[in-house]
């Protein structure tokens, strides 16, 4: 049924509370002061998001459509709190029209959870969206200023592989300690050197110490780059000075950690790279191939795997190189041999990075699939008995 254009919200206010910005300031000030904790722990943060207009398309009983301005009150990755005048049933079907910082609107499917009366006529709408959403495109959560998507993390989640490079014997006793609970393969180095010499190795995510005995982190993060290493890194630092995190963006250092650390925090910094971007969207647990032993080719699978380690080498060069055309020969190759030997998500992720590279001859605008790419080859593991076949 079309939308009812007299049902959106004319000037004045500009929501259905008919409160202008002070007093929702006020209002969202009461609300938080009446607000109780509690042990219950949600999966991602819930930020201020104090718009005084939202549109949202509401499924009315009987199929009817209202197209309204909501005062918004929070927002996370999984949904959005606003303020209604009147009751909203658990279960009503919406469009939320989320605003985003260039002034446009993204519209995302989504359900209300709950409505509670607070006071008046003014009720607290929860609702949740059907898929979750990125928030950073909607507002500013900068991981370089510690500030992260996930509020809590479940280590059990946490799968893949760690490189942490830090000289202090104590700080990394900690850091194990803190990681012990999750299923994460940690390496650990003391120097620069050392890193640069492994970064070869299927590594997830880089955890980076800024004071290092042969160069600061900042450094060699910058050398690891140039390097053609797209991995995350986290730098961990007691520096808080705002230059220290210009220079970390500028060596594209993705997110940093103050010291001290805590347990919280170093899982909130991980899960934003492995829970949330890039291949860990599908999981960042290890690939193994989906072929019997019996199966003819399953001979071949370890030599492939070894193959595997040399393409993303060559392709990392390739992608810093700019090399357009190098870098699709190797989404071919390897899209027509992973499959074959049972690694369909990696030849799903080279075909979407050929698809990207076709629609715009672009190493820039295709990097999110690319990196995609990278990340799905890098969780290609052998099993031992596939060695033993081998």
């Amino acid at each position: 049924m079309a939308v009812n254009p007299g049902n959106v919200q004319p000037g004045g206010s500009g929501n259905t509370i008919r409160l202008r910005e002070a007093e929702l300031l006020a209002l969202n000030k009461e609300l938080d002061a009446a607000s109780t904790g509690g042990d219950f722990k949600r999966r991602t943060v819930r930020w201020d998001f104090l718009k005084g207009s939202v549109r949202i398309e509401v499924s009315q009983p009987g199929g009817a459509i209202t197209n309204l301005r909501y005062a918004a009150r929070n927002l996370s990755s999984d949904g959005v709190g606003i303020l209604h005048r009147s009751y909203v049933h658990a279960g009503t079907g919406c469009n939320v029209y989320l605003p985003k910082p260039d002034g446009t609107e993204t519209a995302v499917a989504a359900t209300v959870m709950r409505c509670k009366h607070f006071k008046g006529l003014i009720h607290e709408v929860g609702i949740k969206f059907k898929k979750a959403i990125n928030i950073r495109d909607f507002m500013s959560v900068d991981p370089l200023e510690g500030r992260f998507t996930l509020e809590y993390v479940d280590p059990a989640r946490l799968t893949g592989s760690l490189l942490y490079i830090d000289d202090s014997p104590m700080d990394r006793r900690l850091v194990r300690h803190f990681l012990k609970d999750t299923s994460l393969n940690v390496a650990a180095v003391e120097t620069a050197a050392e890193a640069i010499a492994r970064v070869k190795e299927p590594f997830d995510v880089l955890l980076i110490d800024n004071d290092l005995p042969d160069m600061p982190g900042t450094q060699l993060a910058e050398v690891l780059r140039n390097a053609g290493v797209t991995q995350p890194m986290i730098m961990i630092t007691a520096d808080k000075r705002i230059t220290l995190k210009e220079v970390a963006r500028g060596v594209k250092i993705n997110a940093i950690v103050q010291k001290p650390v805590n347990q919280e925090k170093l899982l909130q910094a991980i899960g934003e790279f492995l829970l949330l971007d890039g291949a860990a969207n599908e999981g960042a647990g290890a690939l193994y191939t989906t072929l019997k032993t019996e199966e003819p080719t399953h001979q071949f699978v370890a030599e492939f795997i070894e193959e595997l380690r040399a393409f993303v080498i060559k392709l990392q060069q390739q992608i810093q190189a700019e090399d357009v055309q190098g870098v699709r020969r190797q989404c071919y190759q390897i899209r027509g041999a992973a499959p074959t030997l049972g690694f369909g998500p990696v030849g799903d992720a080279a075909e979407a990075a050929m698809v990207m590279l076709d629609a715009t001859a672009s190493i820039t605008e295709s990097s999110k699939t690319l990196r995609h790419l990278i990340g799905t080859c890098m969780r290609v593991k052998v099993r031992d008995d596939t060695r033993k076949a081998a």
